[in-house]
């Protein structure tokens, strides 16, 4: 490679791909450079056929610009119709992959630690189908269950209007199996 840039970034590349892999990732694959349409530099948990539902992007610079890569960053998700991603940018004179750093918006993070079992879930809830009423989603360890906020114990069960092949996504957006990788959803 005649770029020295280029080929700094390569073995930074190289040296994250391999420790993704040996860290819970072993199907992490690297992008192809040169895409019109950027998804990212790593797919962590690529299947053949759906979108990638984590990507990485690979950062090798002294000084880092994190309003523009954030916004690229933005740009790669969609692009590659990814769930989540994540900045992994170089620390000077660290060469520890594990040792690097991991940016991602916010609320992106909290996403992540929600489904780890920390924190409360969202918010989420729906009219009644019977009295129009709003229903809210109750988490449990067994699953949860649809609950009046108003008025809990007035004759009548919460109806939802739901589908069983509806969810939400990380962005608190309510989407069909359909629209989900791999056209799945977890109970």
């Amino acid at each position: 490679m005649p770029n020295a840039m280029k080929r700094k970034g390569d073995v930074y590349e190289r040296a994250l791909l391999k420790y993704l892999r040996a860290n819970g990732f072993p199907g992490a694959e690297r992008t192809r450079a040169g895409y019109e349409r950027d998804g990212g530099d790593f797919h962590l948990d690529p299947l053949v056929g759906t979108a990638p539902g984590v990507i990485g992007q690979a950062k090798n610079v002294v000084t880092p610009r994190w309003r523009e890569w954030l916004d690229g960053l933005s740009d790669q998700i969609k692009n590659s119709r990814a769930e989540l991603g994540f900045l992994i940018w170089k620390r000077k004179g660290i060469t520890d992959p594990a040792e690097q750093l991991a940016v991602m918006p916010l609320r992106e993070f909290l996403t992540l630690l929600r489904r780890a079992g920390y924190g409360t879930p969202l918010d989420i809830w729906t009219q009644c189908e019977d009295c129009g009423g709003r229903i809210n989603w109750l988490a449990a360890p067994t699953g949860g269950w649809w609950a009046h906020s108003a008025h809990p114990a007035d004759n009548h069960d919460a109806v939802t209007s739901l589908r069983v092949d509806e969810d939400m996504n990380s962005r608190g957006e309510w989407v069909t199996a359909r629209n989900q990788r791999g056209g799945l959803i977890d109970a």
